[in-house]
């Protein structure tokens, strides 16, 4: 049985249990709202990419190619402190699979196999990394990379990077938000927009405050153009993730859910249709945290971050077009 044919099996036995499935509506919305599929495709194998960052640093990437052509999906996984790429590909994989997205997934400086610093003889040692100036690389340095990378990738037809979703794991979902409200903050030329590419945020046991890093500040980060404040807050579609068993993991991600239902509609919040509700809680009967949330098979997870995605990102009228540097030239 495929992937397709087994997410299908699997949504449709879970039907009868909305109340112990969490978002049920989400999940089912697969099988509903119409799925690439990837029965009729040939699937590209992952390939390993390397991105050279401006401070010298070899960022080593899993890419999951898309399905859709330039309507594929662009989603970024962002794994946790200590941990690599290789705990996420198999939502990568998923995601590639259902939906057709093009995923990649960086070690982020320090982790995995980006460790290597041109002009630094010693490697870079996450477990070492104390300070947000540790961390703030990542953001600044790790993902522009990334996001060049999907920008060239859009302009060869092989996604719409202005429908991009990032999902980010503890220090991830930290590293994943700055990120997102930078994107936000990004300047429009008359030549086009160079950011607000962010729709949506996966979050998985955020935390309010990592390693000096105050999330709820970065979310709530107002743009110099009044026009535009808490537009990053407001209009990024979310989902929350943790497992409510663990209080203080419990209460972290509540504060996380609570700073970015501001300023949002009832219907946002509250619908029972996923294609018009923005912000979605998604708290597990667990213990569990992290990557062990995805791991664990019977809480459905990985699923329901598909779903979401779709909903939130696949399925969204954003046009695809050309995108180009603020000299006008288009990346490639």
């Amino acid at each position: 049985m495929t992937l397709v044919a087994a997410c299908r099996s699997r949504l449709i036995q879970l039907a009868g249990s909305a109340r112990r499935f969490g978002g049920c509506l989400v999940a089912l919305a697969i099988v509903t709202g119409g799925v690439a599929d990837a029965q009729e495709k040939k699937i590209p194998q992952p390939t390993t990419e390397v991105l050279s960052t401006t401070d010298g640093v070899g960022i080593v990437c899993t890419y999951f190619p898309g399905t859709q052509g330039k309507e594929s999906v662009p989603v970024v996984l962002l794994h946790e402190h200590k941990k690599t790429r290789r705990d996420l590909e198999s939502l990568g994989k998923k995601l590639q699979e259902v939906i057709g997205a093009a995923v990649i997934i960086p070690d982020l400086r320090g982790h995995g196999d980006s460790t290597v610093q041109t002009g630094v003889a010693k490697k870079l040692d996450a477990t070492l990394f104390r300070k947000p100036t540790d961390f703030q690389p990542m953001v600044e340095k790790d993902l522009a990379a990334v996001k060049l990378f999907l920008l060239r990738k859009n302009n060869a037809n092989e996604l719409n990077i202005d429908k991009l979703a990032v999902v980010g794991v503890q220090m991830g979902a930290t590293i994943g938000t700055s990120w997102g409200q930078v994107d936000w903050l990004a300047p429009v030329y008359l030549q086009g927009k160079t950011g607000q590419f962010v729709k949506s945020l996966v979050l998985i046991s955020p935390q309010p405050t990592y390693q000096g890093i105050n999330l709820n500040t970065v979310i709530s980060v107002p743009s110099p153009d009044p026009i535009k404040m808490g537009v990053f807050r407001q209009q990024v579609s979310v989902m929350v993730i943790c497992g409510e068993n663990d209080i203080k993991a419990k209460n972290d991600a509540t504060s996380i859910l609570n700073t970015f239902e501001k300023g949002r509609s009832k219907l946002e919040l509250e619908s029972a249709d996923p294609a018009e509700k923005t912000v979605f809680k998604e708290f597990a009967d667990t213990k569990l945290q992290g990557t062990s949330l995805l791991g664990e098979a019977s809480l459905n997870f990985e699923l329901k971050i598909v779903a979401f995605i779709k909903f939130r990102n696949a399925d969204r009228p954003y046009v695809w077009e050309i995108r180009k540097d603020t000299q006008g030239q288009p990346y490639k």
